[in-house]
Formats: structure tokens, C-alpha cells, sequence
């Protein structure tokens, strides 16, 4: 994000937000945490790509 020119503060609470997020839906779902999981989403197609 530093380097599309975004304030170092706007990139620290975007990755807070992103691990807070992660956090909650292992928490939510109640599956162990898979270091190894790939997922299988196809984001080719994201509209949030730059």
C-alpha cells in the first residue's frame, strides 16, 4: 500500500484489519488453524484489483 503512495498508518490498519478478520473466522468457525491451507476461491475475477 506504501508503494501506491497510501500513508504508512492507512497500511498498518489495513493489515490489522485483514489478521483481525482471519482471526475471527477461525475463531467463529471453531476449525484448527491449517498453515498448509490453499484456497480454492477464484479471484481472477476480483474487482478490487488495481
Amino acid at each position: 500500500m506504501m508503494d501506491k503512495g497510501k500513508p504508512r498508518k492507512a497500511a498498518l490498519i489495513s493489515v490489522s484489519n485483514k489478521l483481525s478478520k482471519r482471526t475471527f473466522a477461525i475463531a467463529k468457525s471453531g476449525l484448527k488453524y491449517d498453515s498448509n491451507y490453499v484456497s480454492t476461491l477464484d479471484r481472477s475475477n476480483n474487482s478490487l484489483k488495481n
